[in-house]
C-alpha cells in the first residue's frame, strides 16, 4: 500500500468496527453484524478501515465463541477496494506478554495471508525494540508498516510535563523512519492530547521526520474532536475516525463534521456523506440495538475525571468489576490514588494496554492485601516479568525495592534483562504444536493457544465440538434483544408482574450492572447476555466462495460432549480436614504447581489464579501435604472457593 505522504486531502481510517464497537459496546460485535456494514463501507473510500487486534481478537475466542482468523477472511470478501488494518502491539501481538520471535513471525504472515494489509505497530512502553521483529516480517510481506508512538504524560498539563516532552516523541519517530516504516501513527488512547499540544507535537514531528503522520486519539476526557481538528490544520495527513453510531464518549470523533468542516478546502478528504448515511440507518437500527446491554447506563458524553487519572475509555468500569467481585466497591477512590503509586514505581509507563490492566489489577491487589508494614503483598506475574525486563525498557527508572522483592525467586533470577525481550525467549511454537497434537487444526490454532493457552484450548473444544459452550457465547437476533429490553422497561415501570423462573440461570462470569433510570426512579440492573438460535436475516454473495471448514490434523475420538462449567461458588461446607487454600478474589484457575500427594512448604506457589487476566500466585497457608484438589485448571472460581486443602 502507498504512503499518503503529499496528498493534501485528509487520509481517513475508519475504526469503527474496532474501537468503536470496543469502547462503547466492550468489543462483543459479531462478524455477521461486521459484514453486512463491510459491503457498504467498502464503496465509501475510506484510506483503511481497521477490523482486528488487540482486544477484540481476546473477546472473540473467550467471550463470542468466534474464531478471530474466520473474522478477517470473512471481511476480506467484501472489503475488495478497501485496505483492512489491524493494530498490533509488536512483540505482545495482540496479548499480556511478549511472545517468542518464531510466534510474531508466524503471527504476521498468518495475518498478511488472510487479508490485512496495514499493520499499525506499537509498543506498550514505546520500547522500539519491540517492533523489530515484527515491523521486519510485515515489510517482508511487502504490507504497509505504520509505526506508532504512544501519547502520554505524567503532569496534568503539558506545559508541566518533563518525561513525555517534545524531544522524547521526536527521537521515537526518527527511529522509527530509519526501521522502515511507511507512515507514524500518534496514538492517544486516554485521549488526553489537548488542541494546543496536538498543534505543537505535529509541527515538529513533520519538521523533524518525512513521513506521513496519521492521529489517533479518543474522545473520553472532551478533547478528541478539537484536538483532531488541530492536527489536521496543523498538518497532519491522516486521522482515525468512527460512524456517528459509534463515536465519542469513549470511542473516537464522529467522521461526518470533519468531512462537512474539510469541504471544499484543501484538505476536503473526498468522502461523501450520502454514502454513509445508509450505513448509519443500518447501524442505528438492525445492528446496534443487538447490543443496548452492552452500552453503559451513564447519561454523560465524556468522562472529565480522565483529566485527573489519565485512564483509557473502559478502565474505570474494569476497576470497579474487580472490586465489587470482592466486596470492596467504595474503595475506588483509593485505587486511583494507589494506581498513580504503582505506575511511578514501574517507571511512569504509557497507560496503554495491556499495561494498564498489569497495572490496575496490582493497584486493586495492593488496595486489598497491603498491610501498615508491608507494600506490595501479592504481586501478579505479570508485575514480576515488568520488573524482569520481560515487557521492555520503561520510559523512567523502576523502584530499587519493588524490582528486588519482585524477583526474589523469579524463574531467571534476580538481575533484569538487558537485551530485547524477544532476543531472551526460546522458540514457542514447537512445545505448543506437540500439546495441541489431537486438538489443534493448524498453524491458526496453535497461534491462537500460543497467545491464550487456557482460553484458547477452551475455544477449540468449543469449535470441534468436543465441549458444549455456554448460552452466554450464544448471538443474540435483533427480536430477542427488543423484546427483553421491552419487558425490562415494563418490569421496571410497574407494568409487567415479575414471576420466578422455574429455573434461575446461573450468573455468567460476564453479567454487566447498569443503571436504569424511569422517570425519576432510579434502579441498578445486572444483565446477562442470553443467546438464541441465530437467524439469518440477510444472505451476500460470498467472492471468493468461503472456505472449507477444518477438521482437525490428527484422528482423535471426541467422545461425548461436555457441557461448559459455570463458575465453581464458595461452598458453605465442603469438609473441615486439613487448612484450605482459597481464592482471595474470583477468576479462573490457570494451572497447578502441586498435585495431590505433594509436599508443600508455607509460602510455596501451589495454584496460578488469573484475575483480570492477570496471574496471581497463591501461596500454602501452612506447610503440609495437599490432600485434595477442589477444581481443575481452566475452572472459574468465585471469591473464597475452596482450590485445595492442606493436611
Amino acid at each position: 500500500m502507498e504512503p499518503v505522504m503529499n496528498q493534501k486531502p485528509l487520509a481517513i481510517c475508519d475504526v469503527s468496527l474496532q474501537d468503536g464497537f470496543q469502547c462503547l459496546y466492550a468489543g462483543r460485535g459479531r462478524t455477521a453484524d461486521m459484514v453486512r456494514m463491510a459491503a457498504l463501507m467498502d464503496d465509501v473510500g475510506f484510506w483503511a478501515v481497521e477490523v482486528w487486534g488487540g482486544t477484540g481478537f481476546d473477546v472473540m475466542h473467550r467471550e463470542l465463541n468466534e474464531d478471530p482468523w474466520e473474522r478477517i477472511r470473512s471481511l476480506k470478501r467484501y472489503f475488495t477496494k478497501t485496505p483492512m488494518a489491524c493494530m498490533l502491539r509488536g512483540q505482545h501481538l495482540v496479548g499480556e506478554r511478549c511472545y517468542g520471535d518464531d510466534v510474531v513471525r508466524a503471527f504476521v504472515e498468518r495475518s498478511h495471508v488472510n487479508g490485512i494489509r496495514v499493520f499499525r505497530l506499537f509498543d506498550p512502553m514505546n520500547d522500539l525494540r519491540n517492533l523489530q521483529v515484527a515491523g521486519e516480517s510485515v515489510l517482508q510481506a511487502g504490507a504497509h508498516f505504520q509505526g506508532c508512538i504512544c501519547y502520554s504524560r505524567t503532569a496534568a498539563f503539558p506545559e508541566e510535563e518533563s518525561l513525555y516532552t517534545l524531544e522524547y516523541y521526536v527521537k521515537k519517530a526518527i527511529a522509527l523512519q530509519n526501521m522502515g516504516a511507511h507512515s507514524l501513527l500518534i496514538k492517544d488512547t486516554a485521549g488526553l492530547l489537548m488542541p494546543g499540544e496536538a498543534r505543537k507535537l505535529v509541527a515538529g514531528l513533520k519538521a523533524a521526520v518525512s513521513l506521513p503522520l496519521h492521529i489517533h486519539t479518543h474522545a473520553t476526557a472532551g478533547f478528541g474532536p478539537l484536538s483532531l481538528f488541530a492536527a489536521v490544520e496543523a498538518g497532519a495527513d491522516g486521522a482515525d475516525t468512527c460512524l456517528a453510531p459509534f463515536a465519542m464518549r469513549s470511542s473516537h470523533g464522529a467522521v461526518e463534521p470533519l468531512i462537512a468542516a474539510l469541504k471544499g478546502g484543501d484538505r476536503d478528504t473526498g468522502l461523501d456523506l450520502e454514502r454513509i448515511a445508509p450505513l448509519n440507518r443500518l447501524s442505528e437500527e438492525e445492528i446496534l440495538p443487538k447490543y443496548w446491554h452492552f452500552y453503559g447506563g451513564s447519561t454523560t458524553p465524556m468522562d472529565t475525571t480522565a483529566l485527573i487519572h489519565s485512564l483509557p475509555g473502559g478502565m474505570e468500569a474494569d476497576l470497579k468489576r474487580q472490586l465489587e467481585e470482592t466486596g470492596a466497591e467504595d474503595r475506588l477512590d483509593a485505587v486511583f490514588k494507589e494506581l498513580e503509586r504503582v505506575r511511578r514505581d514501574l517507571g511512569n509507563p504509557p497507560l496503554v494496554r495491556p499495561l494498564i490492566r498489569i497495572l490496575g489489577t496490582q493497584a486493586v491487589n495492593n488496595v486489598l492485601f497491603d498491610t501498615e508494614g508491608e507494600s506490595y503483598r501479592m504481586i501478579s506475574s505479570q508485575i514480576r516479568d515488568f520488573c524482569a525486563g520481560l515487557h521492555g525498557e520503561p520510559p523512567g527508572p523502576l523502584d530499587a525495592a519493588l524490582r528486588k522483592k519482585a524477583l526474589e525467586g523469579h524463574p531467571r533470577g534476580v538481575r533484569p534483562l538487558r537485551e530485547r525481550p524477544g532476543e531472551a525467549l526460546k522458540p514457542e511454537l514447537p512445545g505448543v504444536r506437540e500439546e495441541l497434537r489431537g486438538l489443534a487444526a493448524d498453524i491458526e490454532d496453535e497461534l491462537l493457544c500460543a497467545l491464550f493457552p487456557v482460553t484458547g484450548k477452551r475455544f477449540l473444544r468449543w469449535k470441534y465440538g468436543k465441549e458444549t459452550p455456554p448460552e452466554y457465547t450464544l448471538p443474540r437476533t435483533l427480536e430477542e434483544a427488543m423484546k427483553i429490553r421491552e419487558r425490562m422497561i415494563r418490569i421496571l415501570a410497574g407494568e409487567h408482574k415479575i414471576t420466578e423462573p422455574e429455573k434461575v440461570p446461573e450468573k455468567s462470569p460476564y453479567i454487566r450492572t447498569f443503571n436504569v433510570f424511569v422517570d425519576d426512579t432510579y434502579y441498578e440492573v445486572g444483565v446477562d447476555e442470553v443467546g438464541g438460535a441465530p437467524v439469518i436475516r440477510h444472505a451476500f454473495p460470498l467472492t471468493p466462495p468461503a472456505a472449507e471448514k477444518k477438521t482437525l490434523r490428527e484422528a482423535d475420538d471426541a467422545g461425548p460432549v461436555k457441557k461448559a462449567q459455570a463458575s465453581i461458588p464458595a461452598p458453605a461446607n465442603d469438609g473441615d480436614e486439613g487448612t484450605p487454600l482459597v481464592a482471595p478474589m474470583p477468576g479462573m484457575v490457570v494451572s497447578f504447581r502441586k498435585k495431590e500427594g505433594d509436599s508443600v512448604k508455607a509460602g510455596e506457589t501451589v495454584v496460578i489464579l488469573e484475575a483480570m487476566k492477570m496471574e496471581n500466585a497463591l501461596v500454602a497457608p501452612v506447610s503440609g501435604v495437599i490432600l485434595t484438589l477442589s477444581v481443575r485448571s481452566g475452572d472459574s472460581v468465585a471469591k473464597d472457593a475452596v482450590l485445595c486443602r492442606i493436611g
